[in-house]
């Protein structure tokens, strides 16, 4: 009996939705938020990787990001905003403020990694980040 009492609140927030307000499922479970590990970072075609010790994102079930890094000299840093999936296009939006301008960038999003591809002074900046 006590058991029905534990789960009659469930019950009753349960029947008081409706299916379709509730969204897919993916977007209950969040099943992309958890911490990605860079993998590969080059730089005009050169391997930046190895002058850090980490680097890497970060992906909330309340839709923020941030990245972090350490670098194999000591330094650490991060940076963060706020992120969206669109999983009909296979992207992930990432958005920031620099210099008081928010400023927003779609990469792909396929099998647990996200792939950054950014033209930076240049060249092309290339990282792909991986769940473990």
């Amino acid at each position: 009996m006590r058991k029905f009492f534990y789960l009659l609140p469930c019950v009753l927030l349960l029947s008081a939705c409706n299916a379709s307000e509730m969204g897919t499922l993916t977007e209950l479970t969040r099943p992309y938020a958890g911490e990605y590990v860079c993998e590969e970072l080059t730089y005009g075609g050169r391997d930046l990787l190895e002058n850090f010790d980490y680097i890497r994102l970060s992906l909330s079930p309340d839709e923020s990001f941030s990245v972090s890094y350490k670098t194999a000299f000591g330094g650490e840093g991060s940076y963060g905003g706020g992120y969206s999936i669109d999983e009909k296009k296979g992207e992930i939006v990432l958005s920031g403020s620099i210099a008081e301008r928010t400023v927003s960038r779609a990469f792909p999003m396929k099998d647990g990694a996200v792939y950054l591809d950014y033209v930076f002074g240049g060249s092309n900046l290339h990282a792909v980040f991986r769940l473990p």
